[in-house]
């Protein structure tokens, strides 16, 4: 059967991206039009996608040579809502990129006698906030050039369908996340990253309906593989349909951030003063405010279910992420305790460093390749206690380690002295005084299973929970179980317990056999 030819404008873009992957994946033959090439983005596109400018200003032949075929075109370019506008005429520049360059398109897809026409509006056409849900039989009332624009393409879209008989459907998009999201997401998502927890406990009746880049792709997918159905309605309002409120969504996505304390319960009225003695008055009502949609049409029209939960939809976007657990009150701990010892420890670290460069030829520090967070490599300092001739493996995998270790390495390792250059990584931020210690960059099993477990979004440590429940004596396996356990339940209290038993253990040499 021959692949049906999708068309994608915007494909550069936050959804484009996604959408044209994810179509591309379901054995469709995509095209993206953009109107540049980004050279981080184009390499590794696994769709086609070629620049044309700006669509308002594109000749009418450039697109129809593109379009020629195809039996879908996915409109998605556009002038976005912008928080901060630069514009000193927004509505001109919203007129140019969403209303002329939507008139452009719909020519060119007649002249190619395109099948279908779908395009990416947006529910700030009905509205900023809603009192009751918005249907598609809500009087819009759009509140800004951004929603106007996209009101007034809509209608010029509604009347094309009717003269031209292409099939044209209408999508109404809530607030969208997944992969590479942007904006006020994006924020929230790195105001939680860093540990900070939002004053925004007490907003839990509030309903917002959101919508995750793999409901919208199945949502697509339908209406291109779907005849239109009996039904007079080609605009159509879509969500997850599963609304929630601000709180709810802050402590979803914290739940799979694996993040315990995300939301303080403040009182909305002090956090509507506070907001406003700042001149953010407007943040309030998009945090306290609703807005809902109903979708109940298009799954009755097109008999469609989400394919994804907000749960689910959360889960896909963090995956792709290089998002990292370090709450702030770690990184302050660990930055602010290595300051304060790291002085005291001065004559120790140079001592140790005279006693390896009297006892043994070579440099003073180790410097070895380590997986990071993310699974980034970084360099991680020790003082060497090994030959400079000693194999680059995991010193479990010597056969005869201790026939490699230099005359004060024993000392060293049995007192763990050689680990103190790590403070040094701590203060940069590669490592963490608790966390999963950093495997060697061909630990390959290791690695993988950290992988699996999520383990590798923590930052790593200079000691750990395995470190005190079996460090050398224990297996790849377990030492990853007990990273997941302390990947599911860190706090300060623990991270504290963990280094007094440290102490403890290096005192009495526990679990230490080389």
């Amino acid at each position: 059967m021959k692949e049906k030819k999708i068309v994608i404008t915007g494909a550069t873009g936050f959804v484009g991206q996604f959408l044209g992957r994810e179509l591309q994946d379901r054995s469709f033959s995509v095209v993206g039009l953009s109107r540049n090439l980004p050279s981080n983005s184009t390499a590794a596109s696994p769709f086609e996608i070629v620049a044309v400018g700006n669509l308002e200003d594109c000749p009418k032949e450039t697109l129809i040579k593109y379009l020629a075929g195809a039996t879908t075109v996915i409109h998605l370019a556009g002038r976005a809502h912008v928080m901060n506008e630069k514009e000193t005429n927004p509505a001109i520049a919203y007129q140019r990129a969403n209303v002329n360059a939507t008139s452009n398109l719909l020519k060119a897809c007649q002249e190619a006698k395109v099948g279908k026409f779908i395009f990416a509006s947006t529910i700030k056409v009905n509205g900023e906030e809603s009192t009751s849900t918005y249907n598609e039989l809500s009087q819009p009332k759009p509140q800004d050039p951004y929603g106007e624009s996209k009101f007034m393409a809509e209608k010029i879209i509604q009347d094309w369908s009717n003269t031209s008989g292409i099939e044209a459907v209408i999508l109404r998009l809530p607030l969208l996340y997944g992969p590479g999201v942007k904006g006020n997401m994006a924020s929230l998502l790195k105001v939680l990253q860093i540990g900070l927890p939002l004053p925004v406990g007490a907003l839990k009746y509030n309903r917002r309906s959101l919508l995750s880049l793999s409901n919208l792709v199945s949502i697509i997918e339908t209406l291109i593989n779907t005849p239109r159905p009996n039904s007079e309605r080609n605009l159509y309002l879509i969500s997850d349909r599963s609304d929630l409120s601000t709180a709810g969504l802050v402590t979803l996505i914290a739940k799979q951030m694996k993040i315990s304390w995300a939301t303080l319960p403040f009182p909305p009225k002090l956090l509507q003063l506070c907001l406003k003695l700042i001149k953010k008055d407007s943040l309030y009502s998009r945090l306290a405010g609703s807005l809902a949609v109903d979708s109940s049409a298009f799954a009755a029209d097109y008999n469609w279910s989400p394919t994804h939960t907000p749960e689910q939809g959360v889960q896909v976007m963090l995956a792709e992420m290089p998002w990292e657990i370090c709450p702030l009150w770690k990184r302050l701990f660990d930055f602010l305790t290595v300051l304060i010892v790291g002085i005291f420890l001065l004559p120790v670290i140079g001592i140790v460093a005279l006693a390896v460069k009297i006892t043994s030829p070579g440099p003073i520090f180790h410097w070895s390749k380590r997986i990071g967070t993310n699974n980034r490599l970084f360099l991680m300092p020790k003082f060497r206690t090994m030959k400079v001739d000693t194999p680059q493996v995991a010193t479990h995998l010597l056969t005869n380690a201790n026939d490699y270790l230099t005359s004060v390495g024993s000392v060293l390792r049995a007192t763990s002295l050689d680990e103190l250059p790590q403070l040094w990584s701590v203060l940069k931020g590669d490592m963490s005084l608790v966390g999963p210690r950093p495997a060697l960059y061909n630990q390959d099993d290791l690695i993988e299973l950290r992988t699996r477990y999520e383990v590798h979004r923590l930052r790593p440590g200079i000691t750990g929970h395995a470190q005190i429940n079996g460090r050398d004596s224990i297996s790849i396996p377990q030492k990853v179980a007990l990273d997941a356990d302390y990947l599911a339940s860190q706090s300060f209290t623990r991270d504290l317990q963990i280094l007094f038993k440290t102490i403890y253990n290096v005192a009495s040499k526990t679990d230490i056999s080389h």
